[in-house]
């Protein structure tokens, strides 16, 4: 039977262990032991050990594992908390480090000392060719406790007993060596992760086997059952001194105003700026009854904390969604501007958000344009200062695909195999070793070749292999963080929890969601282009809603670029839809999901009028009415809970969480006073029954309305700017996928279906951003590869220092030491950056050496990259004149691009050898043509076996229109093979299919037209 050790490290210790928590719980009940102890190089792991060794009726002895350096010589230390007051000793002590010393895990031993007390256990891990009487006397000195202080000893210090034993007493030496797995079955997987950590080969690890539970000898048992006596007055304790309420960190408010009202006070200036000095009496008491709410919840300073950084966004032109989740239901935050809804106009809920009945933090969500997040993190930092924000931490852990390729590495495997391996495996399945193994001829195949790799990866898989930061969490603390929970350093001088986000607000922390979110990045973008090509201002808050233009283009299936529509699924829905108000994207947006979509039809065939429809009691009708009788959304349950029953909206919220948990006891108790409350507002016990199952049926599927109304609002706000400003729209799109050659070419094939004119880089416009001219699209000079920002930066400040370059002489003088090479000129002439010179790309490449020994010929001196020259010193050289080479240059220009612009091979191919009325373009295909020729170059050939274990294909091709994927059968593919080759051109005679709405084909014929070397 195992027995309990204290210096157990767990997987948190990063690749140091492979002790994941779970298992070392299960190993725990197995061998009955009533205490677990973990001693980890950090405090990672710490709550979630905790919490789980509490559920299991398991003490949790919580250690830290460090160096300390006296004497200019580095000690290791594990230190144990004895109660809460240790605990948050530990605290601060691994904060300390893991802000200032992280890497080498050593702290001070004078920074040390304060942080000791006598809530602490502390063992020294004296090494055989290191250790001191001396050091050990000053920490006895140190501690008001001598109980409390300790000798370890290990496997690798056993030369050291005798020296303990004159020392301190045999019940002060204590075994402590280190656990870093359970078995010595389990040493070669850990030698594996060791070798990956160091990035040594597996031969050259020269780890031994000495770290699993029963790595120790019978004869030093007496100092393993001094742990009994060790944890005797270890006390079970919290992790935490407070609830959120006590932490809630508060808003600075003028003049110390309470901060109640205050809150008052701008929602009241708020009112009065949207919605005018007359409002409505429905206004007044929702604004009454929630600022009550806000209050009894003891939430003012959180509301208040949330509007001023959205403030500060939106003074500094930092684009802020329309809300996002269920902040969108309180007219509070509509008034701080903290989202643009207006709940009382669109019927959402704040009880969905906020209800008073359920205890938690309120969610505010806020987007922010991706390119200007951090600085509103920034805000936040030189606001509330640095002890009082952090980042969030999170765990990037080992799936197969990256184990392959580790593990190869170690082995010495060739990385052309473990990529092999590692693209086999399917990535829903990179967590699962079972199913990934599943009809994979290619890991079957590689796991006989090198049995030694596939027999380690199931204990490799699922580890934790590095930190990084949460993309949208912040949390935010009154009292220093250090006091509250362990911290390490992060980046930009903001600090990061060492705990994961799911454990902080438990905590007492005020945890933020600040997320950074593309679409409004293009939007500001595309409104800024908009005003510098046209001079109009665009108040996305102003613009209309009706736009016929917009609901035109959602029902052509026009919806590439725009937020949440752009998918083929969701395209096809608007397309039967053909929605002519918000409310229909609202009700797509919400229906576009696993279960819900099944009512999609009858929601389309009810909203055209194709079918009547009648409501299961009329009484519903206004609540069920603008979703034609079909329950959409969450707060329609609340409300047929309100009206049905005279439940509470708070009430009614907590009925449609049970329902969507299937919570049953809870369920069934709120089903009988649902019932009979029916009954007593005449229902009849039969329909009673019948509401009961229809809202139980939809609450688990029911969409949150707040949410889907800001969402589509964002959604419409973008497709009303494609189609009122196409060119804007596209040319902003464009910028934001700099870099991606695939979207870059899909949005530039958008443009020309748009009839939107396309112009090539230009010298004479040095752009680093699409932009508009004359409705047609810009490309920057930034797309063309070879063309680093280095030498742009030099271009534009060419450019906007000393004017147009008047010819290619005076490109050479000017840029010739400034990073024009051969290079980067081959680049500008094949990208089109030199057209407007009036000569064509051949003539513009092949002269490159005239003009640069023209150059070198006048040059007279250089000056801090500058050429000095005299132009008497020798006369311009004639340009000489080639014939253009149109293949060559639709080469070129697609290296140099990653996309083809003023010419592509398939249009050249096609008009060449006759075949634009013998073939369809890929954009043109419809189900209804069955088969049909099509001329496609091959990009991608992945190759799968059949259920006859026999070699078939997908094939992925594109022409100058679009994309398709070709299924290529067994029979055909052993015939044609050779054919399908990367970069061939083929003409295919293909059957039309479907999958997940997008077409595709069947190849049934093939004639290859040219290979990529012709």
């Amino acid at each position: 039977m195992g027995k309990m050790h204290l210096n157990v490290r767990t997987n948190y210790s990063l690749l140091s262990s492979l002790i994941a928590i779970d298992n070392y719980l299960a190993y725990g009940q197995t061998n009955s032991l009533s205490a677990l102890a973990i001693c980890d190089n950090n405090m990672y792991g710490v709550y979630e050990f905790h919490e789980k060794c509490r559920q299991h009726n398991i003490t949790p002895v919580l250690g830290l594992n460090f160096y300390t350096y006296f004497n200019n010589q580095k000690y290791n230390l594990n230190l144990f908390a004895i109660n809460q007051t240790g605990y948050f000793n530990l605290v601060k002590i691994s904060s300390w480090i893991m802000t200032t010393n992280e890497k080498d895990n050593v702290i001070d031993f004078s920074a040390l000392l304060p942080l000791i007390s006598d809530h602490l256990k502390i063992i020294i891990n004296f090494e055989e060719a290191n250790y001191d009487v001396v050091f050990y006397q000053k920490l006895l000195t140190t501690v008001n406790n001598p109980d409390n202080l300790y000798l370890g000893l290990n496997n690798n210090n056993l030369m050291l007993l005798s020296f303990f034993k004159e020392l301190v007493p045999n019940d002060k030496i204590i075994w402590n060596n280190k656990v870093l797995y359970f078995d010595n079955s389990d040493f070669n997987a850990y030698k594996i992760i060791n070798a990956i950590k160091k990035q040594i080969l597996f031969k050259e690890s020269a780890v031994k086997d000495t770290f699993a539970f029963d790595n120790y000898s019978p004869e030093y048992e007496q100092y393993l059952d001094n742990i009994s006596a060790f944890i005797s007055n270890i006390e079970v304790y919290d992790l935490k001194h407070q609830n959120i309420h006590d932490n809630l960190l508060k808003y600075p408010t003028p003049e110390n105003v309470a901060s109640r009202d205050f809150l008052r006070g701008v929602c009241k200036k708020g009112m009065e700026y949207k919605l005018g000095t007359q409002v409505d009496n429905k206004y007044l008491v929702r604004l009454k009854y929630e600022l009550d709410i806000i209050d009894q919840m003891d939430f003012n300073d959180y509301f208040l904390i949330v509007w001023d950084y959205v403030n500060f966004a939106k003074k500094n032109n930092i684009y802020v969604g329309p809300g996002r989740g269920s902040a969108a239901g309180s007219l509070v935050s509509y008034l701080l501007d903290i989202t643009t809804i207006d709940p009382v106009q669109e019927n959402l809920i704040f009880e969905r958000f906020l209800n008073p009945e359920r205890q938690g933090m309120p969610d505010i969500d806020i987007d922010f344009q991706d390119d200007k997040r951090e600085a509103v993190v920034e805000y936040l930092f030189e606001k509330y200062g640095q002890q009082h924000i952090a980042h969030i931490v999170t765990f990037q852990t080992i799936g197969m695909k990256m184990a392959l390729r580790d593990v190869c590495r170690v082995f010495g495997i060739s990385l052309e195999e473990a990529d092999k391996m590692s693209k086999a495996v399917r990535l829903e399945d990179n967590y699962n070793f079972i199913n990934a193994f599943t009809n994979n001829n290619v890991l079957d195949f590689y796991s006989k070749k090198y049995p030694q790799i596939f027999l380690y990866l199931p204990k490799i898989v699922g580890l934790p292999r590095q930190t990084g930061t949460h993309a949208a969490g912040v949390v935010l603390s009154q009292k220093p963080l250090a006091t509250v929970v362990p911290i390490r350093e992060g980046y930009n001088g903001i600090y990061q929890t060492q705990y994961s986000m799911n454990y902080l607000e438990e905590l007492g922390l005020l945890k933020m969601d600040l997320l950074g979110l593309r679409n409004l990045t293009i939007l500001h973008n595309v409104i800024d282009n908009i005003y510098q090509e046209t001079k109009v201002k665009i108040n996305l808050q102003k613009i209309p809603l009706n736009d016929s233009k917009t609901f035109k283009l959602l029902s052509a299936g026009d919806t590439k670029g725009i937020f949440q529509l752009e998918s083929p699924g969701m395209t096809k829905v608007l397309i039967e839809m053909q929605p002519d108000k918000l409310e229909d994207i609202v009700a797509t947006s919400s229906l576009y999901r696993p279960g819900p979509q099944d009512n999609i039809p009858l929601y389309i065939q009810r909203k055209n009028h194709h079918v009547k429809f009648s409501y299961l009691d009329e009484r519903l009708k206004d609540i069920l009415a603008p979703t034609y009788g079909i329950i959409v959304y969450q707060e329609q349950v609340m409300l047929i809970a309100q009206k049905v029953a005279n439940f509470s909206l708070a009430k009614a919220d907590i009925l449609r969480r049970a329902m969507g948990k299937k919570e049953s006891s809870y369920m069934n108790e709120l089903k009988t006073e649902f019932l009979n409350n029916a009954v007593q507002n005449h229902y009849t016990p039969e329909n009673a029954n019948d509401i009961w199952n229809l809202i139980y049926k939809f609450a688990a599927y029911g969409f949150n309305r707040s949410h889907a109304v800001a969402y589509s609002l964002l959604g419409y706000q973008m497709a009303y700017l494609k189609a009122n400003y196409p060119s804007q729209f596209l040319a902003s799109l464009l910028t934001n996928v700099i870099g991606d050659e695939n979207k870059t070419a899909d949005y530039i094939q958008l443009a020309r279906k748009n009839n939107l004119g396309i112009l090539p880089p230009s010298i004479n416009l040095p752009l680093s951003t699409y932009v508009t001219r004359d409705n047609q699209i810009c490309l920057p000079l930034l797309v063309i590869k070879q063309i680093g920002y280095a030498f742009y930066n030099k271009i534009a400040q060419e450019y906007n220092t000393h004017g147009e370059f008047q010819d290619l002489y005076d490109i050479f003088i000017r840029l010739y030491k400034k990073g024009l090479n051969k290079k980067t000129y081959e680049a500008l002439c094949y990208a089109g950056a030199l057209d407007g010179l009036n000569f064509n790309r051949t003539t513009l490449f092949n002269n490159y050496n005239l003009l640069a020994n023209y150059v070198e010929v006048i040059k007279v001196s250089e000056n801090n990259e500058q050429l000095i020259v005299d132009l008497h010193l020798a006369e311009k050289p004639e340009i000489v004149i080639f014939e253009d080479d149109v293949i060559n240059n639709i080469k070129k220009e697609y290296e140099f691009l990653g996309f083809y612009l003023s010419n592509h091979p398939l249009k050249y191919i096609r008009t060449l050898e006759g075949y634009e009325q013998k073939t369809t373009l890929i954009s043109d295909l419809k189900m209804s043509q069955g088969t049909t020729n099509i001329l496609v170059i091959i990009k991608r050939v992945k190759e799968i076996f059949d259920k006859n274990n026999k070699k078939m294909a997908f094939v992925d091709c594109y022409d100058e229109s679009g994309a398709i994927s070709i299924t290529v059968f067994a029979n055909q593919y052993q015939q044609y093979a050779a054919l399908l080759k990367p970069n061939n051109v083929i003409l295919l005679n293909i059957k039309l299919g479907s999958y997940q709405d997008k077409i595709n084909g069947i190849m049934n014929r093939i004639k290859l037209i040219t290979t990529e070397d012709k």
